[in-house]
């Protein structure tokens, strides 16, 4: 699917596609999203669902390799992710 961004049309994934590609579930990333540990995706298909750059799953991807578990405790993965997504001109809800 297609988004625009910045004025400029890419592509964006479903939180299933991103889920594969992080080998989590899209539930896990729902989870980490509701408790804070990701921030909430800007982005969302007509139907409301999650999407996500290819630019924004390989900030998720870098974020993650970093850590050999994500807990509550984990205060720098948001900071981190978000300040990666906005970095390619995403703007995250605070």
């Amino acid at each position: 699917m297609n988004v625009v961004v910045n004025g400029v049309s890419t592509v964006a994934y479903s939180i299933g596609r991103v889920a594969v590609e992080l080998g989590r579930s899209a539930e896990t990333l729902k989870y980490w999203t509701r408790v804070g540990l990701l921030p909430q995706t800007p982005l969302r298909s007509e139907g409301g669902d999650r999407l996500y750059t290819e630019g924004m799953m390989i900030i998720l991807r870098i974020a993650l390799a970093k850590r050999s578990r994500v807990s509550m405790a984990d205060r720098d993965l948001p900071r981190e992710v978000r300040n990666g997504w906005e970095g390619l001109g995403i703007q995250v809800p605070r």
